[in-house]
Order: structure tokens, then sequence, then C-alpha cells
């Protein structure tokens, strides 16, 4: 809609001159213990700098590593970048 008579008229009932968006978010996964460390150390990091990273203490990511807890969703996109495109995290980072 391009002006407030497009969108007076969309709220009267007339879709004709409306578009539609549609976005698909995907779900973020879940990491094992085991994975999160695999993560990490791919990474070259040791558990306080992935800590730092993902702003979380570094008891936080030895309880993740020893299956005790799991990451919550932030943490999870994180880990889920620095797994599938650590150069894109690290430019992200580095901007």
């Amino acid at each position: 809609m391009q002006s407030v008579d497009d969108y007076q008229a969309f709220l009267a009932g007339d879709e004709s001159k409306a578009t539609v968006d549609i976005a698909t978010v995907r779900p973020i996964p879940d990491f094992s213990a085991a994975e999160i460390k695999t993560i990490r150390r791919k990474n070259h990091m040791t558990q306080q700098m992935l800590a730092h990273t993902l702003l979380v203490s570094p008891r936080t990511v030895e309880a993740w590593e020893i299956g005790k807890t799991r990451p919550n969703g932030p943490s999870k996109v994180i880990l889920s970048l620095l797994d599938k495109d650590p150069d894109k995290f690290k430019e992200l980072m580095d901007s």
C-alpha cells in the first residue's frame, strides 16, 4: 500500500492494492553437550572465551558441556552461527 487512501480502502475491504510478504523462521537447533564442546574447540575458544562471546559465565558454559543445563534462545542462535559459518560470525564481530 502506497498511500493513506490505499490503506483506508484496504480497511474497507478492498484488497486490490494490498501486498503480502511471508517470512519463514526456522527453529533454533538444540545442541548436545558434546556438540557445544565441539563448536567451541572448532573455533579455537576456551570456555571463558565462549562465555564472554555469549555474555554468560564460564560456569554456564561448563554446565552446558557436561549436560547439566542447556543454552537458551540467544545463545543457541550464536552457537548455530559459530557452528555453520564461523567466518561470518567473525566478520559480524569485527564490524
